[in-house]
């Protein structure tokens, strides 16, 4: 490992994209966030969308690299996995959402269709 990256600020986006990974090392305590926590950042969620506020700052997140595109995380793992869970969650929504969005067209299109064909027969008789 070639040792602590230097400090800079960046954002969950910058974090989690470009192909890098993530390995939480097997000396790191287990996932412990309870009500507490979560019910913290969801108000602070709600904050940042209702524009009271325009960042949010998530404390420290302290990384461990040989190659700048595998990290071992040695401070911040409650809070990365946190958003990532939150953030997998959430795209699982949408794609439910979309797909019942994709039945509802396609229900619709059907209840059109059919409704044209009889208005036809109708006016054919």
């Amino acid at each position: 490992m070639k040792g602590i990256q230097g400090t800079s600020n960046k954002t969950y986006r910058q974090l989690m994209g470009n192909g890098l990974r993530y390995e939480i090392p097997k000396f790191q305590r287990d996932y412990t966030w309870e009500t507490e926590q979560w019910d913290d950042l969801w108000k602070d969620i709600k904050l940042l969308l209702s524009d009271e506020e325009s960042e949010h700052y998530m404390g420290y997140l302290v990384l461990q690299t040989s190659n700048n595109k595998n990290f071992h995380i040695i401070d911040g793992q409650q809070r990365l996995t946190t958003l990532s869970i939150l953030i997998l969650s959430t795209l699982k929504c949408l794609e439910e959402l979309a797909g019942c969005i994709s039945n509802l067209r396609g229900l619709a299109q059907d209840y059109v269709f059919e409704e044209l064909s009889f208005i036809a027969h109708q006016s054919n008789s």
